[in-house]
C-alpha cells in the first residue's frame, strides 16, 4: 500500500523539487514554462503537415493496390524468413518516414490485431527500427557541405545495414 501512495505522490513532488530548484538558481519559472511552450508548438507546427500529408497517401498507396501487390511479390521471401507478409509494408517504409511506418503499422494492427503474428511483428519492428533516411535529407542534417558524397554514401549504407539488422529482429520475437 505504501508503494501505491508514493506513486501517487511521485509527480507532485517531483514538480515541487523542479519549481524549488528553479526559484534557487533564479530562473523565471513561468517565462521558462511559456519558452518551452513555445518551442513545443514550433515543433508540432513542423511536424503536422508531413504527417498530415503521409497518412493519405499511405491510405492512397493502400487503396490503389500497389501496397498489396507489393507485398503479394514480397510474400514467398517473407514467408521464407518468417515474416508476416502484411508486414512488407511496413518494412519498406521504416527507413523512409517513422510517421508513415506508425500508420501503416497502426493500420497492420488495427486489421489483423494487437495480439495476431503480424500485429506483434509490426510493433517488434517500429521498436527495433529507426527512421534512418529521413534525416539525411532534411536541410542542415549530418552530413551537408562539399565533398560529403562518400560520407553520405557510406551513412546510406550503414544506415541500411543496421535497419536490415533491426527488421531481421522482428521475425523471432514471435516466440517471446
Amino acid at each position: 500500500m505504501a508503494l501505491k501512495e508514493l506513486g501517487a505522490l511521485l509527480a507532485p513532488l517531483l514538480l515541487c523539487g523542479a519549481l524549488l530548484t528553479a526559484s534557487l538558481r533564479g530562473v523565471d519559472v513561468y517565462e521558462a514554462l511559456c519558452a518551452g511552450a513555445r518551442k513545443g508548438l514550433d515543433t508540432a507546427g513542423k511536424i503536422l503537415p508531413p504527417l498530415l500529408a503521409l497518412f493519405p497517401a499511405i491510405y492512397l498507396l493502400r487503396a490503389s493496390g500497389l501496397a498489396e501487390g507489393l507485398s503479394r511479390l514480397l510474400s514467398p521471401l517473407l514467408l521464407r524468413l518468417g515474416v508476416p507478409p502484411e508486414t512488407g509494408i511496413l518494412m519498406l517504409l521504416r527507413p523512409l518516414s517513422g510517421s508513415g511506418a506508425l500508420s501503416a503499422a497502426a493500420e497492420i494492427i488495427g486489421q489483423a490485431g494487437a495480439d495476431s503474428l503480424a500485429g506483434r511483428t509490426a510493433a517488434v519492428m517500429l521498436g527495433s527500427s529507426e527512421t534512418t533516411l529521413e534525416p539525411l535529407g532534411h536541410p542542415g542534417g549530418p552530413l551537408r557541405g562539399p565533398g560529403l558524397l562518400p560520407l553520405l554514401r557510406l551513412g546510406v549504407q550503414a544506415a541500411l545495414g543496421i535497419e536490415s539488422v533491426g527488421e531481421g529482429l522482428a521475425p523471432p520475437a514471435r516466440f517471446a
